[in-house]
């Protein structure tokens, strides 16, 4: 298993990062996070200096086994 963490810093500095509630599916405040928390194990944010918020998720990623049925037919 692999994990994969990736980060960026939030275009607005002055509002904390939240996944949007209700169903306005047009609204583009929190549109990038409901895109992305069905696919990630985890997300969640913090403040890398006094106004900027760094928003970050992270992947987890299966890796195949030897014993498993991917690699059986590449012996």
């Amino acid at each position: 298993m692999l994990t994969l963490r990736c980060a960026r810093l939030s275009d607005a500095p002055d509002l904390a990062p939240e996944l949007p509630g209700g169903n306005d599916l047009l609204s583009e405040q929190g549109r990038g996070l409901r895109l992305v928390e069905p696919l990630v194990w985890r997300w969640g944010w913090h403040r890398v200096d006094f106004d900027e918020p760094q928003v970050w998720c992270t992947f987890v990623i299966e890796t195949p086994t030897a014993n498993s049925s991917l690699n059986s037919g590449l012996r």
